[in-house]
């Protein structure tokens, strides 16, 4: 019998917990998989320390923790929300703060910036804060810009994939409003391994 990985089981077990906010959907695993894995190679590629690129790589899990609160008919929605429907899912950065929040643990306080502020926008337009440019923390940044590419490149209840050259335009088009320049530089920069990811699974 092979030595047990402990990171890759605790990494497995994360993510199946993670998944119960999103149980309803079968590609979640492999989403939050390639989050985990992404943002790893980011905040290595910046020049963070092992263990804060250890960090990133299990509080990404979470980002999304927060839909659990979500109703499934606005969850698994094929066509696009009513703004009320659009107001209840935006609750998830809110609640996802709620549940990791109140942690004296570094990785657990990771996650809850992650879950709160993963869609605030570099030009201040996001939500839930409305926060601008660096106000926003910076593994917020990171996990935006990865969570955006996976969800372009892959199918949804709502949409059909974008294939990767055009995804990748996209971020380019959407640097400097939507989101950190600077981390879809290094995203660009790293795209050789990043790839890698979606080619092994």
């Amino acid at each position: 019998m092979e030595p047990h990985n402990v990171e890759d089981h605790l990494t497995e077990y994360l993510i199946r917990l993670a998944g119960v906010a999103e149980c309803r959907d079968p590609d979640v695993p492999v989403h939050l998989r390639r989050i985990s894995l992404c943002s790893r190679i980011i905040a290595r590629h910046i020049g963070w320390m092992e263990h804060q690129v250890t960090m990133i790589g299990y509080a990404g899990l979470a980002h999304d923790i927060g839909k659990i609160a979500v109703p499934e008919a606005v969850l698994l929605k094929p066509g696009p929300l009513t703004p009320e429907e659009y107001e209840i899912s935006k609750r998830h950065t809110t609640v996802g703060a709620e549940i990791l929040g109140d942690s004296d643990v570094p990785l657990v306080r990771m996650a809850a910036r992650i879950a709160l502020s993963h869609h605030e926008r570099w030009d201040g337009a996001g939500y839930p804060s409305g926060l601008q440019g660096e106000k926003i923390p910076l593994e917020a940044r990171i996990i935006s810009v990865i969570d955006v590419f996976d969800a372009l490149v892959g199918s949804r209840c709502y949409k059909e994939p974008i294939r990767i050259d055009r995804s990748i335009q996209i971020l380019r088009e959407n640097s400097g409003t939507h989101f950190d320049p600077a981390i879809v530089g290094f995203f660009v920069e790293c795209l050789d391994e990043i790839l890698h990811v979606y080619r092994t699974g």
